[in-house]
């Protein structure tokens, strides 16, 4: 468990939820979320999630796809966080590996990413029904996988009228075409923002030349512990096989959240501790 705390020393809000551009604290509010959604400790996830001041927050699960998922909120917002890839699972590796798209909301999808938010679609919409006022903004998250997962519910969303207030991903792989991109960036490109550390070679699992596209805005942390934004990325067959060799010998350290990602983001964003009780469900 990433050590962290979570109270802004200038005494200014922990999370903005009404941000419409980046947030430094929000970078690293939703990274510690996301963080969170992969403990499978109850004990250990409680206090993580009581450190973010998150209130009746809700595990949400598919067997089948082996998806998961925490919902919890604020005052002012609903908060959703998707687990990501689990080496030690194959199912999550299996999943990144596939390279088939198929016909998803804005476009061609990664088939293998639109399948496992199939699986857990349903009881992630009771679960935010349920939280929903009229008031909150919704906003998603996720490392990896679980990035992936974060911006194909953004684009699901955006036919239905229903746009979140921001998406923030981490080491996440593309998982659309250029239709998909260009559709999804006419609405959501100014709120969704992609966290890279730039030794991270999963971002390009699903490499470019063979038709995938990110979208969002690039944000890269860089060797430095600087948060870059909107700087201009490699692409191309080559870059793709010189990220792919990487690959084959170490990259788990540049793509793990608790040691390539979130020691950047603590030390731009420190935190006070200040804990509060957090009721954690199971969906139905």
């Amino acid at each position: 468990m990433n050590p962290f705390n979570p109270r802004l020393v200038d005494d200014t809000p922990l999370f903005r939820a009404r941000a419409t551009d980046f947030s430094m604290r929000n970078s690293r509010f939703l990274g510690e979320l996301s963080s969170a959604a992969y403990e499978t400790n109850e004990t250990k996830l409680r206090s993580e999630l009581a450190n973010l001041d998150l209130t009746d927050c809700r595990l949400i699960e598919d067997l089948e796809t082996d998806t998961q998922a925490l919902v919890g909120s604020t005052r002012q917002a609903i908060l959703v966080a998707f687990r990501g890839t689990e080496p030690t699972k194959l199912k999550d590796l299996l999943t990144d590996i596939e390279l088939t798209m198929v016909p998803g909301p804005l476009g061609k999808v990664h088939e293998g990413f639109w399948e496992s938010l199939e699986g857990i679609w349903d009881k992630l919409q009771r679960a935010i029904a349920i939280r929903q006022d009229g008031k909150r903004a919704i906003w998603f998250t996720g490392h990896s996988l679980g990035g992936a997962l974060a911006q194909l519910t953004v684009a699901r969303l955006i036919p239905m009228g229903r746009p979140a207030q921001g998406l923030y991903t981490y080491g996440a792989p593309r998982c659309g075409d250029m239709r998909f991109a260009s559709q999804f960036n006419r609405v959501a490109s100014k709120s969704t923002f992609r966290v890279v550390n730039e030794a991270d070679i999963i971002p390009d699992v699903a490499p470019k030349f063979l038709g995938f596209e990110h979208c969002g805005r690039y944000c890269e942390l860089d060797e430095r512990g600087r948060l870059l934004i909107d700087t201009p990325q490699r692409h191309g067959l080559l870059h793709w096989l010189e990220e792919t060799l990487e690959l084959l010998f170490d990259c788990e350290d540049d793509h793990s959240l608790a040691k390539g990602y979130l020691p950047k983001l603590s030390a731009l964003v420190p935190w006070e501790k200040s804990p509060s009780p957090v009721v954690i469900r199971r969906a139905a």
